[in-house]
């Protein structure tokens, strides 16, 4: 068989070869999606038996997938602001869903954070902890978010105890 691979944005009627203009002998395909924009993409796949059958009695099936999710940024972990003990901030995501937020103090082990309402179901998160006691002086607390295409960000802040 042959095959041939074309995709289009979600909401775009336009669509776009994939895999050079032959058609691919293999009924796989690694997709590099650095290049596109975030967002949902639709992949219509064209098998054909075209290289078996002359012109004329040649068949082909096509199919197209459900919407696939490109999420090659990382999410955003800002406004954070610090009143010893308390951190607050938020992380958002233009993409998809934050799925995991933790912070360090000086380098130290990470620790989870919960989000202010209690559940990481949404792009943007506010989240909100208290830190543990620390000695006087100034410290690094950095805090990293996750989002569910698996890329993380992460953001600092120094917190002076007196």
């Amino acid at each position: 068989l042959a095959y041939r691979l074309v995709f289009h944005e979600q909401n775009e009627s336009t669509w776009r070869p994939l895999g050079g203009p032959d058609p691919l002998a293999k009924a796989e395909y690694d997709w590099n999606t650095e290049g596109l924009p975030d967002g949902y993409y639709v992949v219509r796949v064209t098998a054909s038996d075209e290289k078996s059958n002359p012109r004329e009695r040649a068949l082909d099936f096509a199919l197209e997938s459900a919407p696939l999710l490109v999420d090659n940024r990382p999410p955003e972990v800002g406004e954070l602001q610090a009143h010893y003990p308390q951190i607050t901030g938020r992380a958002k995501d233009g993409a998809s869903n934050i799925t995991d937020i933790e912070y360090t103090v000086d380098g130290g082990e990470w620790r989870s954070v919960a989000p202010s309402d209690g559940i990481l179901d949404d792009p943007v998160e506010a989240f909100s902890f208290r830190l543990p006691t620390l000695a006087p002086g100034p410290h690094a607390v950095t805090v990293r978010a996750w989002d569910s295409g698996d890329n993380v960000g992460a953001a600092g802040i120094t917190v002076t105890v007196k």
